[in-house]
C-alpha cells in the first residue's frame, strides 16, 4: 500500500489487463459502423464505471478525480499504441511486444522486466483473440457474448 492506502501495483496490473480487452473489443465494434459505436461507447461507459468503483475499493481516497483522469489517459495512450503497432503487419509482432512491454508490464526500455518472452506470450495471445472476435458473428458482438480465452 502507498500513501493513498491503495494496492496500486496490484490495482495497475489489474487495470491495464481489463484495458487490453476492452481496447480489442472496441477494435472489432469499429467494424459494426453506428451499432457498433454505440454499442463502443455503452462498453467504455461501463468500464470507466468499473474503473471508479475499483479505485474507491482499492481504498484510494484523495485526489480521485486526478487519478481517473490519469488512468483514463493511459487508456487511450495505451490502445493508440496498440492499433499503432498492428498498422504495419510486417512489423505488427515485434511493435505489439514493444507496446504490450511497455504498457501492460511496465518495461520502460528494451530488456527491463516483462521485456522478452512475457510480452511476446502476450502478443500470441492478443493476435489470436483479434483474430476470434474477427470469426465472431456480429450478432453475438453486438449482444456481448463473448469468451476471451485463458492467457496461460
Amino acid at each position: 500500500a502507498d500513501a493513498v492506502g491503495a494496492d496500486l501495483e496490484r490495482f495497475y496490473e489489474r487495470y491495464m489487463m481489463t484495458s487490453l480487452h476492452i481496447w480489442m473489443l472496441l477494435r472489432r465494434l469499429q467494424k459494426e459502423g453506428d451499432d457498433g459505436k454505440k454499442v463502443g461507447q455503452e462498453l467504455y461507459d461501463l468500464f470507466t464505471h468499473h474503473v471508479e468503483k475499483d479505485v474507491y475499493n482499492e481504498g484510494v481516497q484523495v485526489r480521485v478525480s486526478k487519478w481517473l483522469a490519469e488512468i483514463e489517459k493511459t487508456f487511450y495512450g495505451s490502445c493508440l499504441a496498440y492499433d499503432k503497432a498492428l498498422r504495419d503487419e510486417a512489423t505488427a509482432d515485434a511493435e505489439l511486444d514493444r507496446a504490450l512491454a511497455r504498457n501492460v508490464f511496465g518495461a520502460e526500455e528494451e530488456g527491463g522486466a516483462g521485456w522478452g518472452k512475457s510480452a511476446q506470450h502476450l502478443t500470441r495471445y492478443v493476435r489470436r483473440e483479434l483474430a476470434c472476435l474477427e470469426k465472431t458473428p456480429t450478432e453475438a458482438i453486438m449482444k456481448g457474448w463473448i469468451l476471451f480465452s485463458s492467457v496461460k
